[in-house]
């Protein structure tokens, strides 16, 4: 099954971002999925592009969490 890859949010390697800041919207069959930061850290490397397909498990991108 693959996911249609809708849009990047506001995405930039080396972008800081806090903790719940949208990374990513997915789309699979007309339904759309926010991808959120799990924790406050900076985008590392971007391994998508938007209007692109990808599958179950594709690593979407980098966060380089930032230490407690």
């Amino acid at each position: 099954m693959l996911i249609l890859f809708s849009a990047l949010m506001d995405c930039r390697i080396e972008k800081p971002c806090a903790i719940l800041y949208s990374l990513i919207i997915v789309e699979a069959m007309k339904m759309e999925l926010v991808i959120y930061a799990p924790q406050s850290g900076r985008i590392k490397r971007i391994n998508c592009q938007p209007g692109h397909q990808v599958s179950p498990g594709d690593a979407l991108l980098w966060l380089e969490l930032e230490s407690i």
